[in-house]
């Protein structure tokens, strides 16, 4: 998955770790950052399909 979103949403989330953790904290974990938020785009970004979707009941029963 690529494309310009994918780009701002992980420049975004690099630029929020600045303010929360300061520029040298955020360049130290750079590389973690950046494929967590390349992970966090691509789930939040899965189509999801009635046939697809997870199990919300566990039994046939509950309602």
């Amino acid at each position: 998955m690529s494309g310009e979103g994918k780009r701002e949403y992980i420049h975004m989330v690099k630029e929020t770790a600045k303010a929360m953790w300061g520029p040298e904290a955020a360049e130290k974990f750079n590389d973690h950052i950046e494929r967590t938020a390349a992970a966090v785009y691509a789930v939040s970004n899965y189509p999801l399909e009635p046939d697809v979707e997870p199990v919300t009941k566990m039994r046939a029963g509950d309602r």
